[in-house]
């Protein structure tokens, strides 16, 4: 190409457009979705007015229309399917709206109420801190943040500000009862000793003289944020998903995102029936189950806070057509809690497929088997460290005899290559003739040229998989041992200097690589292998902020893989005679 003038001129020209582009276009995109989103805060103002204008009109009308209830009850009325409606008594009392929220809590945790609305205003969980340096009583919080709908939301009809409600606190039992204009809303929950999980019971009445037609009516359930949105921890890789199940047993799940118009994708909202829908992160879940099926699909939503995506979800229940004096219920299961495997499998067995607990879907039948058992050694020892040294000894015990066979086919290999040197001069005009010579060297020699990489091929699987586990386990979150503060942390000692901190583990398993290395009989060339020495330094620097429960298992790894390969020199020098010629070079 010359590069006379004009070529110059268009070329600049084409700069500055790309220019424009990368730093302009990405500004205006923001400032359309800020715009869209102050929209949307405007709507909801109004549809604010309207609610509280309604409310003010149910504070006058509660009374007149359990008058009207009363009176209607001697009729007869058509009852749906679900449930007869049950006489209302005249003397429900009528409570003005007030702001103080209502909760339920055992051990674990504690939902807290907005009486006035029906819905679940925040979850806190009393055995998880907020970070590994919280103070007692500083417990994490799950709560939908800016625009997001709250748990139990039904609509702005009926999840609206009541005008009256009338509460009954039982035990671990409460019962909501909120009048609004044409509609009674009974909602029970129930939470269990030891537990997460609310059983909730949801029943509307229609109490005007009409028929009220509520289409599309969605029961929603607040989205479990990225971890990092709600707590201080270090997360190496977070994992933040929508999932659900369909009646058919089918389960499915996609990572929250928007579209360029700042909206989520419409691929994902489901028409079918289904069992239950929820949202997790990487160690919590939230999960609203039907007794009955959703029977309209599901609906999801998405919000922004700290430029994280939050989703809220629910399922879309079939459109509901109620006669006056008419009642239908729904019942459900609401959990909020860790991704604990004996917690989740109980609520429901296709549940399980919302733990995510591998990396990889096709890993999670390897990695369930080894988180279970790593939980019940936790448990039975009492130290999740000493649990983690142990299992890590356990498998590599069971992987033993394919690591000797890969060792041993390594040594073989190395034991012929001058012989395999000599072919490669002598046939190196010919490569046919080569290939023919190498087979027939393998044969005399009883060499697999893949009986090096075949057994290590096998364990990659079950090491992924275990690398999985000690990255994801809520149990390992906050757990302290030796001097790592917390196994789901780096294990960080000493001062913060630019940033960095001494992480003593990740250190000792770079130095452990280097000494297998060295160990390690190798068919590379001496240029090859002085390259390769240079890989335990860039595995320090991408790995430096793994957790230290991770790097604990990879530590004990590399130790055992140095001893394996040390007692395969011994096993090949008595079976050499000669004690030079097995040492690896």
């Amino acid at each position: 190409m010359k590069f006379d003038k004009e070529t110059i001129v268009v070329l600049v020209i084409a700069g500055l457009i790309m220019a424009g582009w990368f730093f302009l276009y990405p500004q205006y995109q923001q400032e359309q979705q800020e715009k869209l989103r102050l929209q949307k805060q405007e709507q909801l103002k109004n549809q604010l007015a309207i609610q509280q204008q309604k409310a003010a009109e149910a504070v006058r009308t509660a009374p007149a229309v359990v008058e009207k209830l009363a009176v209607a009850e001697t009729k007869p009325v058509v009852k749906p399917v679900e449930e007869k409606a049950a006489p209302v008594k005249k003397e429900v009392p009528v409570v003005p709206v007030a702001s103080d929220p209502v909760s339920l809590e055992n051990d674990l945790v504690k939902f807290t109420f907005d009486p006035a609305t029906g819905t679940l205003i925040s979850t806190e969980l009393k055995k998880f801190r907020k970070n590994v340096n919280s103070a007692e009583g500083e417990n994490l919080i799950l709560k939908p943040e800016g625009e997001a709908k709250r748990s139990f939301y039904a609509g702005d009809v009926l999840s609206a500000k009541s005008g009256s409600f009338h509460i009954v606190e039982d035990g671990n039992r409460m019962m909501l009862t909120r009048y609004l204009p044409d509609f009674k809303v009974e909602e029970t929950f129930t939470l269990q000793p030891d537990s997460y999980t609310l059983d909730v019971t949801y029943k509307i009445t229609n109490t005007s003289a009409q028929i009220r037609d509520l289409k599309n009516l969605t029961f929603w359930a607040a989205g479990v944020p990225p971890i990092q949105a709600v707590s201080e921890d270090k997360i190496n890789t977070d994992r933040h998903y929508i999932d659900f199940c369909l009646a058919d047993g089918d389960t499915d799940w996609f990572t929250p995102d928007f579209n360029e118009d700042g909206e989520l994708h419409d691929d994902y909202v489901t028409n079918e029936a289904a069992k239950w829908v929820g949202s997790t992160n990487k160690y919590f879940a939230s999960l609203l189950i039907s007794e009955n099926n959703f029977k309209n699909g599901l609906r999801f939503e998405q919000t922004l806070l700290k430029k994280q995506t939050i989703p809220s979800v629910g399922g879309g229940v079939a459109d509901v057509k109620l006669s006056p004096g008419e009642t239908v219920s729904y019942a459900m299961q609401y959990y909020c809690g860790p991704k604990e495997l004996s917690r989740v499998e109980a609520l429901e067995e296709t549940a399980l497929d919302a733990m995510h607990i591998a990396y990889w879907s096709w890993f999670e039948f390897i990695a369930r088997p080894i988180a279970r058992f790593l939980v019940w050694l936790g448990k039975l020892i009492g130290n999740y460290g000493i649990a983690i040294i142990l299992l890590t000894l356990l498998v590599r015990a069971l992987l033993w005899p394919l690591v000797q066979k890969s060792n041993n086919s390594m040594r073989k290999m190395q034991k012929i290559q001058p012989k395999m040197k000599e072919l490669r001069e002598k046939y190196k005009d010919d490569q046919q003739e080569l290939s023919m010579r190498m087979m027939e060297l393998y044969r005399t020699e009883g060499v697999n040229p893949l009986g090096g990489c075949l057994p290590m091929l096998l364990q990659i699987p079950i090491f992924f998989a275990m690398y999985s586990v000690f990255d994801s386990a809520v149990e390992l979150r906050h757990v302290s041992f030796l001097w790592a503060k917390d196994l789901a942390q780096p294990d960080g000692i000493g001062p913060v200097i630019f940033g960095l901190q001494l992480h003593p583990l990740i250190i000792i398993m770079t130095i452990l690589m280097v000494v297998q290395q060295k160990m390690t009989p190798s068919q590379m060339e001496p240029m090859q292998q002085k390259i390769m020495m240079a890989v335990p330094i860039i595995m320090l620097v991408m790995l430096y902020w793994l957790p230290s429960g991770l790097t604990l298992y990879w530590t004990i790894s590399q130790a055992v893989s140095i001893i394996q390969l040390k007692v395969s020199q011994k096993i090949a020098e008595k079976e050499d005679g000669n004690p030079n010629t097995a040492k690896a070079r």
